[in-house]
């Protein structure tokens, strides 16, 4: 069974948001590799899973946006020297060009208040239903955008 995850980017222990134009980061990085920290553990998504791109930040500036899915092409591997060490190579299913250009995660009706669940986290399961929720909207917004 595909596992569904929502990946929180930015905000974390540097206190850095992701850049608006999320793909200039590193290089184009997370267009092709989803970063996991260390000390979260070892991540547990894997090849054949979901994963959706939240950037963590205020809402009044842009972030706290839903911007990107992405399936997982590879299971997870360890990159020495990186601050993110742990790696997973991915092939973009649906993305915004701009951070901003997302859907607020608050916006996404669900059982839980998924704002709330991702703090702290690197990143959480999502149910089948929040998951469904999700690609709806932000499908549906890639549409009527262009």
């Amino acid at each position: 069974m595909v596992g569904t995850f929502l990946k929180v980017l930015g905000m974390g222990d540097r206190g850095t948001a992701l850049p608006k134009a999320w793909k200039s980061w590193d290089r184009g990085k997370l267009a092709k590799t989803m970063i996991f920290p260390k000390g979260h553990g070892w991540p547990t998504v894997r090849k054949g899973d979901k994963i959706v791109y939240y950037a963590a930040g205020p809402e009044s500036e842009g972030y706290g946006r839903v911007f990107a899915i992405a399936t997982a092409t590879s299971d997870p591997y360890e990159v020495s020297g990186s601050p993110w060490p742990y790696h997973v190579d991915v092939e973009m299913d649906i993305e915004r060009d701009l951070v901003s250009e997302g859907i607020l995660l608050r916006s996404i009706k669900a059982d839980r208040e998924l704002t709330k669940s991702i703090r702290q986290q690197s990143h959480i399961h999502l149910r089948v239903d929040e998951y469904a929720e999700i690609v709806r909207v932000l499908s549906r917004r890639a549409t009527t955008d262009t």
